[in-house]
């Protein structure tokens, strides 16, 4: 299952909709392509050349929020609203999240900065990234 993340302007999933994920919104089965990586949000899985990456629950929910709105910077308050939803964490709990997404898709590897720190506004995912519904969904 998706978790059913709406686009945050609209109010409607943001997704396409030519195949489903079995979502009781009827949201598709969607992945995200970065460098080596593929994420499927659906699935739950990050995988770089084909390979699981281990990633726990709550670092991969806010990778995919960064993916999708890689358009823009996200502020913390809205990763931990949205993340985080009536509970309250600390500061630390993000930073530990973004360190360990950091981790697990190399960011900085080479030179190559996958999500940015933006001083005092939040963090955005700069790499340059393609998003298609699933090929097995189609």
């Amino acid at each position: 299952m998706c978790g059913g993340v709406l686009g945050v302007q609209s109010g409607a999933c943001r997704r396409p909709t030519d195949a489903t994920c079995g979502c009781p919104h009827g949201a598709v089965v969607i992945h995200y392509y970065f460098g080596n990586f593929t994420l499927d949000e659906a699935g739950q899985e990050l995988r770089q050349r084909g390979e699981v990456i281990a990633l726990e629950p709550k670092a991969f929910q806010v990778l995919c929020y960064l993916l999708q709105h890689g358009d823009r910077v996200v502020s913390r308050d809205e990763l931990f609203a949205q993340c985080w939803p009536d509970t309250f964490v600390s500061d630390w709990a993000l930073t530990r999240c973004v360190a360990r997404i950091r981790k697990a898709v190399e960011d900085g590897r080479d030179g190559v900065a996958l999500i940015k720190t933006v001083r005092g506004r939040g963090y955005r995912f700069v790499a340059p990234l393609t998003v298609a519904p699933s090929a097995a969904a189609s």
